[in-house]
């Protein structure tokens, strides 16, 4: 708690805190408030409040409207961090998380297991709001799933991953680990009934310039195995230095990893490595209608390398469809494989 904290107990919902300037949540638990049919609220409501904490509490078994556990909106700014989120359900957006209305969220060290969603299965952001991935402590997210985006769904917002976490198994039926790794963010087998294994961004933007970054065994029905992007702006590996690996990712449809669809830039950069991933269009990338597409370093100081990807039609590793610019330095293909274009096809 802190001075000049509101707390209301919603019917059939739980707490809501209301423009507190200095907010602090340590050491608790909300287990099971599942909330009724006509309940929009979720355990927690962040409601314009600023420099809040959520430290060291757990949030299982909860159900709502909105979202399973928490929600951030009107302008709040929350650190959430060494925190246990498990078995929530959304029965709309975010599994455990909503952040709406130009919020700001700092995540790290916190473990997200076994929720669900329509959209979004851990975390859906929209309204100009910013998700921000540390690195310090790193985050996991295992067995999440949903029908767009198994782990974070992002409508008109931004998504930064300056950091670790660790968005693993969100198919239930494969065992996950709940460890944090510093350092290193993971987001792995991940799983979309629609689009987007892992992440689903619509009109916004994602920046990943963490120093590893791990895609692994994510899985869409559709398009984007790893990421799926629609009007939005993507950068992977926004330093020469970082580290992205994209392995083992696969769509049914298009971009075995990545589908792009729409925007004024789609970037590759850094060491960044593509391996075993397939679909039938792009066995890793699939990028359509881009103002500029960007794979490679202009310096030459890193290298990105496809290796051993598949398409079952064409493009074994990219398949790039009317794109106004194209640009491709360092960059390496090794063993791709497709009936048409076993490494790239531009049209």
């Amino acid at each position: 708690g802190s001075e000049g904290t509101v707390i209301y107990y919603l019917e059939n919902g739980a707490f809501r805190f209301e423009n507190v300037m200095s907010l602090s949540i340590t050491n608790l638990t909300f287990v099971y408030n599942k909330t009724e049919s006509k309940a929009l609220w979720p355990a927690l409501d962040i409601y314009h409040c600023s420099n809040a904490l959520l430290f060291n509490s757990t949030f299982q078994n909860h159900r709502g409207n909105i979202s399973g556990a928490l929600i951030v909106r009107q302008m709040s700014s929350i650190a959430i961090t060494r925190c246990i989120f498990r078995d929530n359900r959304g029965a709309m957006t975010g599994g455990v998380l909503a952040i709406v209305t130009q919020s700001n969220v700092t995540l790290d060290g916190n473990a997200f297991l076994e929720n669900q969603a329509d959209a979004g299965g851990a975390i859906l952001a929209a309204g100009q709001s910013i998700v921000d991935l540390k690195d310090t402590l790193g985050n996991t997210f295992a067995k999440n799933s949903a029908g767009r985006g198994g782990a974070l769904f992002c409508w008109n917002c931004s998504i930064l991953i300056t950091g670790s976490s660790t968005l693993e198994e969100n198919s239930t039926q494969i065992g996950i680990s709940s460890a944090c790794t510093p350092y290193h963010t993971y987001f792995c087998n991940n799983s979309a009934t629609m689009a987007g294994g892992a992440i689903f961004l619509v009109q916004s933007q994602l920046a990943s310039d963490a120093l590893f970054v791990h895609f692994i065994g994510n899985q869409a029905y559709s398009a984007g195995g790893a990421i799926y992007v629609l009007n939005s702006n993507i950068t992977i590996g926004a330093a020469e230095t970082t580290n992205q690996y994209f392995t083992e990712n696969h769509s049914l449809k298009l971009g075995g990893a990545i589908t792009f669809l729409n925007g004024n830039f789609f970037i590759v950069n850094g060491n960044t490595t593509f391996t075993r991933n397939r679909s039938p269009g792009g066995g890793a990338i699939y990028v359509s209608s881009a103002d500029m597409v960007r794979i490679g370093s202009n310096e030459g100081a890193s290298t990105v390398t496809f290796r051993n990807n598949t398409a079952t039609v064409a493009g074994g590793a990219i398949y790039s469809l009317s794109n106004a610019e194209e640009r491709l330095n360092s960059v390496v293909f090794t063993n791709n494989r497709a009936p048409f274009a076993s490494a790239f096809i531009s049209l």
